[in-house]
């Protein structure tokens, strides 16, 4: 789907900077998250404004999902015996 809206902004004099809670406020979100199997989040707006920081964010996001999809494979390999917790019928 199109992004409903956007908005570009231009640092031209140096990197953005987080206010101060910032990483506190990303330290509760990512303890929700961590509740939640199969998401994980990434990007700027949690580890770091530079590019290469934001490339780290993205693969430990990656690392994340592949560990809480390998579960979630081991869940729908065989629905009706992850279901009934047998052999299905």
């Amino acid at each position: 789907a199109e992004p409903v809206a956007t908005r570009v902004t231009r640092w031209t004099d140096g990197l953005p900077q987080y206010p101060v809670g910032h990483h506190a406020r990303v330290a509760r979100v990512r303890e929700h998250i961590a509740k939640l199997p199969g998401l994980a989040v990434c990007g700027a707006q949690y580890d770091g404004v530079g590019i290469p920081a934001c490339i780290a964010s993205a693969y430990a996001a990656v690392d994340q999902l592949g560990g809480d999809l390998a579960g979630v494979r081991e869940l729908t390999a065989n629905p009706v015996q992850s279901l009934h917790g047998g052999a299905g019928e």
